[in-house]
């Protein structure tokens, strides 16, 4: 019994569930490496898209920070609060993200602890959000502003720069 060819863009279908989960998977592979781009080759300079995007989101975040604490009257849009709240905590929470990395792994920080205290990589979500909510909290008291008011300020600003911040992890 001879099974008719087929023809056309029929062709290039799979036949069976074993060759649709084949090609699934393989146009899974393709899509996901070539979506994932540690670093941009600018010439000789190597950019980590990482970094890239938490800049993007550090500068996203001001602009929201600063129109949201004209908008509620707690600092005058010239002003410089809202650069320091930003440049601040999230300073403080890429330091507080490393050390809760490395405290996560002390075998790893005895073995080589200027390494891994000074390496490009490993940063833990929980150590930055403790030391950035820190630090802000700390800022607002030592600026005199009401916390729940610079707390409520600074809660849309998060968001936006946490989800840019996400998306360079994903890049990365």
């Amino acid at each position: 019994v001879q099974v008719p060819q087929r023809r056309g863009i029929l062709a290039e279908f799979p036949t069976s569930i074993f060759e649709l989960a084949v090609l699934g998977v393989s146009v899974a592979n393709r899509l996901y490496w070539r979506a994932v781009m540690p670093f941009l080759h600018l010439g000789p300079i190597l950019v980590p898209t990482y970094g890239l995007m938490l800049a993007l989101a550090m500068l996203v975040a001001y602009y929201v920070l600063r129109a949201d604490l004209a908008r509620r009257g707690i600092a005058p849009k010239d002003s410089s609060a809202a650069e320091a709240f930003i440049a601040i905590h999230c300073l403080v929470g890429i330091i507080g993200a490393t050390l809760y990395h490395v405290l996560e792994s002390p075998r790893e920080l005895f073995a080589d602890p200027f390494g891994q205290l000074f390496s490009r990589y490993g940063l833990a979500w929980f150590g930055g959000l403790i030391a950035g909510v820190a630090a802000f909290v700390w800022l607002a008291r030592h600026r005199k502003i009401p916390l729940l008011d610079m707390l409520d300020a600074g809660s849309a600003a998060a968001a936006l720069g946490y989800g840019v911040g996400r998306i360079g992890c994903l890049l990365a």
